[in-house]
């Protein structure tokens, strides 16, 4: 006996034709969820990149260190205990952004915390406390994501 896929009555032709827009419609439902799948996680790297830059400028030190930077002003120094602590919190801040962009959660044209980036690693005070502590601690550097930026 041999198979014949060719339909063999008008029952047969209304399946055929049932199954292949039964293809068509899931393939279209498949390509819309996608989208809205992708709509969704743009929505939730938001949530998340706001989340991290509302706990950041909470803290007025940071807000001023960040500002001193932008604006090259000459008396910005680390000097205390208090301003390691507050960098501390940038480098921790700007080692996540990091991974975030190396895992491509975010991409740089997203976001303008790459400005502010940019800024921090370009600054001058800033290279000579990272490479302090890079001195002091070696390899035990924590922020592994921001070693290539200060190379």
């Amino acid at each position: 006996m041999m198979c014949n896929f060719a339909p063999s009555s008008v029952a047969d032709a209304a399946l055929v034709i049932i199954a292949f827009a039964t293809f068509i419609m899931g393939i279209i439902g498949a390509r819309r969820a996608l989208r809205q799948w992708k709509k969704s996680m743009q929505i939730n790297q938001s949530k998340a990149i706001y989340a991290m830059t509302r706990g950041l400028f909470k803290d007025e030190k940071v807000c001023q260190m960040l500002y001193a930077i932008d604006h090259n002003d000459s008396s910005f120094a680390i000097n205390t205990r208090d301003d390691e602590m507050t960098f501390d919190k940038i480098f921790a801040f700007f080692d996540q952004l990091n991974w975030m962009e190396n895992n491509k959660l975010i991409s740089m044209k997203d976001h303008i915390l790459f400005y502010w980036r940019s800024r921090v690693v370009s600054n001058e005070v800033v290279r000579e406390y990272w490479n302090r502590q890079k001195n002091m601690l070696g390899n035990k550097l924590p922020y592994n994501n921001l070693k290539e930026m200060f190379n």
